[in-house]
């Protein structure tokens, strides 16, 4: 059987571009427009994934993940596109999440989605403690709710784009920035 560079058999990628789709990490679908009013959502970025010895360190997974997301915040911020940050917020119930490809980065998409939003993931500035469950939600979502792309790929996208926010935004954004903001 033989696969492509993602380890995705060709039957298995011949099988999805018959249904419409096309799935995998880099391939184009070409079905959800970049809009004019982008925002950036880091979703519950913590040092847990980073730090050896915490139980949710990912050795080699999250590093490259948090630099690719300084970058992405940084191009951003240049663009005036609006950063919106989640947060994690520790319940004594043991409802905790994080910002794996495979938990709330997958679920916030659907929900992105659900909501009408055309949500763009990018694949390098997300991770998993394990490569396959990475590979597994990025081809799932590419398939049905996402643009996966990298963040070279969104600098291209965003690179001769002008992004204009009304004062609203502004205010919100400000409010939102501030250390006491809850």
């Amino acid at each position: 059987m033989s696969a492509d560079a993602n380890g995705y058999s060709n039957e298995l990628m011949a099988s999805y571009a018959a249904s419409g789709f096309t799935a995998g990490p880099g391939e184009k679908k070409g079905g959800y427009p970049f809009g004019d009013h982008p925002a950036l959502l880091v979703i519950d970025a913590c040092n847990a994934y980073i730090t050896e010895g915490s139980p949710l360190y990912g050795k080699d997974r999250f590093q490259t993940a948090l630099e690719s997301c300084e970058k992405t915040i940084s191009l951003c911020r240049k663009k005036r596109i609006p950063v919106i940050f989640t947060r994690v917020v520790y319940h004594d119930r043991g409802a905790d999440w994080g910002n794996c490809t495979s938990g709330c980065v997958r679920a916030t998409t659907v929900d992105a989605t659900q909501y009408g939003f055309n949500p763009y993931v990018i694949e390098d500035a997300c991770g998993d403690r394990d490569e396959c469950p990475h590979k597994a939600n990025l081809f799932d979502m590419k398939a049905k709710c996402a643009e996966v792309v990298t963040s070279n790929d969104l600098a291209m996208l965003i690179k001769d784009k002008t992004f204009l926010y009304s004062s609203v935004w502004t205010s919100i954004h400000a409010s939102l920035s501030h250390p006491r903001a809850s």
